[in-house]
């Protein structure tokens, strides 16, 4: 694999994959290390689905809860009976049937409905405006404003900000330091819900183990059994996780950011960079998933240890 990132000149910034609970490969290329914060871009829309899962359990939110309730005193463009009957759940399956081409036009194009959400005044109330396409539940639709309009109201419901929710019901239960996380806003104070966290490898891979090990870290359960098994059905969006062809599933972020999780195999990897995402998954379906082909422990092999620990180190070299 790390042949290949050298041959293909990918910009990968860091692998780290977990098997059995070790750490069997933890590697990070000039200039990225181990303290370092990334953007995890869409990877954000993972977490948040884990706080809403948090809140749900907590009695503070609902699935069927209607998402125009939590904003009663606004007044709306567009509006309709049709966009009165967006739910929670609508919003985590990305199916509010709001009009949102956000896969449609590249990201690079100023014209891009999300780029046009964060040059407004409120996010939320940019996503709350928008005209219905289609009847809520309807149609899956890739959109960040569905998050963004999730992340808002998870404040609502919690009466908390979201960045102190996270830290207090996620990154703390985990041992995640307020050094190795920070979360971006929008200008109206909301967290940047379907984008905006920044985490070390490291703490993306304490996630990822967390979703593997059903909740529980470390004896606690931090997110709930059920909300798991309902995040990552076996369709090709849950709750804010893509499903993977080999069982597994993932948080998937632009520029190639992954946390993915395959139970099959007790395997985690994080891939950080800034490259497509066809090369990140390339890697993880080429090189690690075949790896390990063994359920068994194998035989010493210091001859290719010590040739992967040379490709690590060399990856971090200027």
């Amino acid at each position: 694999m790390f042949d290949y990132i050298a041959a293909q000149g990918a910009e990968v910034h860091s692998v780290l994959i977990v098997r059995n609970g070790y750490m069997v490969a933890e590697a990070y290329f000039h200039p990225y290390n181990q303290n370092r914060v990334h953007r995890l871009t869409s990877c954000t829309k993972s977490f948040l689905s884990a706080l809403v899962g948090i809140a749900i359990a907590e009695g503070k939110l609902n699935l069927d809860d209607k998402a125009l309730d939590f904003f009663p005193n606004r007044t709306l463009a567009n509006d309709s009976p049709l966009k009165r009957e967006i739910t929670v759940e609508h919003l985590l399956l990305m199916r509010s049937g709001l009009d949102w081409p956000e896969s449609a036009v590249s990201y690079s194009s100023g014209n891009n409905v999300l780029w046009q959400m964060m040059s407004s005044q409120n996010w939320a109330q940019f996503v709350l405006d928008r005209p219905m396409a289609v009847a809520p539940g309807s149609t899956f639709n890739y959109s960040t404003g569905d998050s963004q309009l999730l992340g808002a109201i998870l404040e609502q419901a919690t009466g908390m900000g979201l960045k102190e929710f996270a830290r207090t019901r996620l990154f703390e239960p985990l041992h995640i330091p307020s050094r190795h996380w920070y979360w971006t806003s929008a200008l109206e104070g909301v967290a940047f819900a379907g984008g905006g966290l920044h985490l070390t490898p490291r703490a993306m891979a304490q996630f990822g183990h967390l979703y593997l090990e059903r909740g529980m870290w470390k004896g606690q359960q931090i997110v709930p059994v059920e909300w798991i098994e309902a995040s990552v059905t076996p369709s090709t969006y849950g709750y804010h996780w893509w499903r993977l062809n080999n069982g597994g599933y993932a948080a998937l972020g632009y520029g190639g950011q992954r946390i993915a999780v395959m139970p099959a195999l007790d395997i985690v990897a994080v891939i950080t960079g800034d490259f497509p995402g066809t090369t990140s998954r390339y890697l993880v379906d080429t090189f690690i998933v075949p790896a390990a082909w063994s359920s068994e422990p194998l035989p010493e092999n210091p001859e290719a240890l010590a040739l992967l620990e040379s490709r690590i180190s060399e990856a971090g070299q200027p």
